[in-house]
């Protein structure tokens, strides 16, 4: 009987050296990714947010990394690069990441942009290419408004369309010989501003609160400083009934501006500990302490980046 040793060998050492070519091609792209990010983040520091954004999207398509995809949003938004953004967006949604970033540039760029998404329904097998760019079947792409050429081919057949592409529109692609509507098209409505910013009453509300609460504290000291000079006119000649009247109604008053005071001073700080979000939207200049707030609270950049 031939011995099993020599295939036991050859098996593992098969098995070695395929765990060893994918851990080279896992440094790899981490290096490549690092790189990316460092050209990223030094771009974003030094204001070119076009190139920022390109080089952050490429370290996270190699590495997926939170850091680099909101970093690359907030470079897409700020270099109003409507196509790149809305894509990096879709990303992040197709990973379940909700990112304020990816709110951020839906309200502001998602009208600027068309999303289209090739749907083969089974059992068609197709494929696709929109300005001679390949269609990933039911990964949604966000491209450029205006006139397009789409190409499709389903069960063999190729058929060609020219669409024009409206910014905020949304086309599902279905080869035609399906029953299915070959393009369905309905407009994107980017989420409120205030979804993306805060939850609870804005700010304002305890300015406000303040501000009366500052002029009731001035009506209370006004009006007790009346009631006092009531007061000592009255000591003065206490036979005086209408100095008397007077006093009491001075004290009446003032009594009840103290009231108000207090509720209006307690309700504004209620609602400024407990119904007011103190959140504001991303303000951050281009300058380097905004690439470092990023990194640190999302837990740090990719494998083997560093920050400037």
């Amino acid at each position: 009987m031939r011995s099993r040793k020599p295939r036991a060998l050859l098996f593992a050492a098969t098995a070695f050296w395929g765990v060893a070519a994918a851990d080279l091609a896992h440094a790899d792209a981490s290096q490549d990714a690092a790189a990316a990010y460092d050209r990223g983040a030094a771009a974003y520091d030094a204001g070119d947010y076009a190139t920022a954004a390109r080089e952050l999207s490429a370290a996270d398509e190699r590495v997926p990394s939170a850091i680099a995809l909101e970093l690359a949003l907030k470079a897409a938004t700020r270099s109003a690069d409507a196509v790149l953004a809305m894509n990096l967006a879709e990303r992040a949604d197709a990973r379940g990441q909700a990112l304020d970033a990816a709110l951020e540039a839906r309200r502001r760029l998602g009208r600027q942009a068309a999303r289209v998404v090739l749907v083969c329904p089974p059992p068609v097998v197709c494929s696709g290419t929109i300005g001679g760019v390949p269609l990933e079947t039911g990964r949604a792409r966000w491209v450029s408004p205006g006139p397009v050429r789409i190409v499709i081919v389903g069960d063999g057949r190729e058929e060609e369309r020219a669409v024009e592409l409206a910014g905020g529109s949304s086309h599902e692609l279905v080869p035609s010989r399906t029953p299915a509507t070959q393009s369905v098209s309905a407009p994107v409505t980017p989420p409120p501003a205030a979804a993306a910013v805060r939850a609870g009453l804005p700010p304002l509300v305890v300015a406000v609160g303040g501000a009366l609460t500052a002029g009731l504290a001035v009506g209370f000291g006004a009006s007790a400083l009346d009631t006092k000079t009531q007061h000592d006119a009255f000591l003065r000649d206490t036979s005086d009934e209408a100095a008397a009247a007077r006093g009491r109604n001075a004290e009446i008053r003032t009594n009840l501006l103290l009231g108000a005071l207090s509720v209006t001073a307690l309700a504004t700080l209620a609602l400024g500990v407990f119904a007011v979000d103190w959140r504001a939207p991303d303000r951050d200049g281009a300058g380097r302490s905004s690439v470092r707030r990023v990194a640190e609270g999302a837990g740090g950049p990719p494998s083997g980046a560093r920050l400037p």
